[in-house]
């Protein structure tokens, strides 16, 4: 049975996506109005909201190309879809100029905490720590946290084991307590995650 086009925004982004290959144009605006947001955020703790809407672009070409290959019997449509944005994100980096890298997380969060945060100053100091981690880390974080994959989609991402993926989340989530250690609210939020 056909769905019509008023109705695409109750598929699911795999029905969509299945509809795209098929050459739906309609499914193919819902399927990006659905997915977009989730993969903007997610590129935006790569490469800042301004070098995210290039890698994201570009997260589109490659999801575009990767479409007649794609098989829903072996891959989930989101470990595609992060894995292409990752790429992209990593690729983004690489043509970036060279920079210092990261300041250390304690130091960032001293300087843009304020004494007695809000909520959403929480949310923002804790997602600036998390951009600080080295990039093994911050990619496991966010491809659990933000992506929803489990520890097999990521080593494959990867191309590392599980065991290893499970020591860069656990090192991760090391290096963020180490860092909110002395402020007691994002510590306590950080243990929710």
């Amino acid at each position: 049975m056909s769905v019509p086009a008023d109705d695409l925004d109750c598929l699911t982004p795999e029905e969509l996506f299945a509809r795209y290959r098929g050459g739906d144009v309609a499914a193919a605006r819902e399927l990006t109005r659905q997915i977009l947001p989730a993969l903007f955020a997610f590129l935006t703790h790569y490469l800042g909201e301004i070098d995210a809407v290039g890698a994201l672009r570009e997260t589109c070409r490659r999801l575009a190309r990767a479409a007649a290959a794609y098989d829903a019997e072996r891959t989930r449509l989101p470990f595609l879809l992060y894995r292409l944005a990752r790429e992209a994100a990593i690729d983004a980096l690489a043509a970036s100029p060279a920079s210092a890298g990261p300041p250390p997380l304690s130091a960032i969060l001293r300087e843009n905490l304020p004494p007695q945060p809000n909520v959403e100053d929480l949310g923002l100091r804790l997602t600036r720590a998390a951009s600080a981690l080295p990039l093994a880390q911050k990619d496991v974080f966010l491809l659990r946290e933000d992506a929803d994959l489990n520890f097999a989609e990521i080593s494959e991402i990867l191309d590392c084991s599980v065991e290893q993926t499970q020591n860069h989340l656990r090192a991760a989530f090391g290096n963020l307590s180490a860092a909110l250690a002395e402020i007691p609210a994002l510590n306590a939020l950080l243990k929710h995650l």
